[in-house]
């Protein structure tokens, strides 16, 4: 995967993430920006390890800079250990009562 990966409408706020080396683009997932600086971030189980995730954020980072939040489910082990890897800390754990 190349460094320089590019998001097709980079100045909207809901991207989707295309593989900068494929030809034609593919698709390989999905981030975005809410207004409450909450990103989400998605990548095809194809594409998955790959770089598609870290390249995405920094893309994502770098264009809409400042602090952002990622709300994580808490059985979503994986995606907390992204997050974690790329600078993020456990800031809340939120309990919902039935």
């Amino acid at each position: 995967m190349h460094q320089s990966a590019s998001f097709r409408n980079a100045s909207l706020r809901r991207c989707a993430y295309h593989s900068p080396a494929a030809r034609p683009p593919k698709t390989v997932g999905a981030i975005y920006l809410s207004k409450a600086r909450e990103v989400g971030l998605f990548v095809f189980k194809a594409h998955l390890h790959q770089g598609y995730g870290k390249a995405a954020l920094a893309l994502i980072r770098a264009a809409h800079p400042g602090r952002m939040l990622a709300n994580i489910a808490p059985g979503n082990a994986v995606s907390q250990r992204f997050f974690a890897s790329q600078g993020a800390k456990l800031i809340q754990m939120t309990y919902e009562l039935p």
